[in-house]
């Protein structure tokens, strides 16, 4: 709120063409966008150590199978984290992950999620398909969110989606996108 608030008086003065008061603007915008980026860095790092230590006590659970992804209630932009909660990649239910194959925490900047310990099931890998029923349950809108343009066109006609989604490790450990890899490859 006070970036969206510096940045429409600064707009105000520019579309007004008032040039007094315009360094303070600029100045009051500069910093704003400082702040910005410095809680940015702080929320999402700050998730990353917490995230840490929930993977860390989990391994050490003997009775944990796994960890289960749950969005957070602050959670408004469609994104890899809906991937992470709608999916059922190993057969343990719909965003229950193995402890072997957990995904990235945070997903992204300001990612806000919650993770949970999973104590029921054994892991059955369906990545592939799993994925891919999570996706074809999605709107043409939310694919091409996560997917991209390319990706989701190339989805739709051969249901391929490994390296094209947006923010996803794989569980076999690649974060490389579908063109990179490719270009290793050859």
């Amino acid at each position: 709120a006070p970036l969206r608030a510096a940045y429409t008086q600064l707009l105000d003065r520019l579309e007004k063409g008032l040039s007094r008061g315009i360094e303070s603007a600029v100045r009051v915008a500069t910093e704003e966008k400082t702040r910005y980026f410095a809680e940015r860095i702080l929320r999402t790092e700050s998730a990353r150590a917490w995230g840490e230590g929930f993977f860390d006590q989990v391994e050490r659970d003997p009775d944990a199978t796994g960890l289960r992804w749950e969005n957070s209630s602050a959670h408004r932009i469609f994104d890899v984290c809906d991937f992470h909660q709608r999916a059922d990649l190993f057969g343990m239910g719909p965003g229950v992950y193995p402890k072997e194959h957990r995904p990235s925490y945070p997903a992204h900047p300001h990612c806000l999620c919650a993770l949970s310990a999973w104590y029921r099931g054994t892991p059955q890998p369906q990545v592939d398909a799993g994925g891919k029923r999570a996706l074809d349950a999605m709107s043409d809108g939310e694919r091409t969110r996560l997917l991209g343009i390319n990706g989701a066109e190339a989805f739709a006609q051969n249901g391929q989606w490994r390296g094209r989604l947006r923010n996803w490790t794989d569980p076999a450990g690649t974060r490389l996108s579908q063109g990179a890899s490719e270009i290793l490859e050859s």
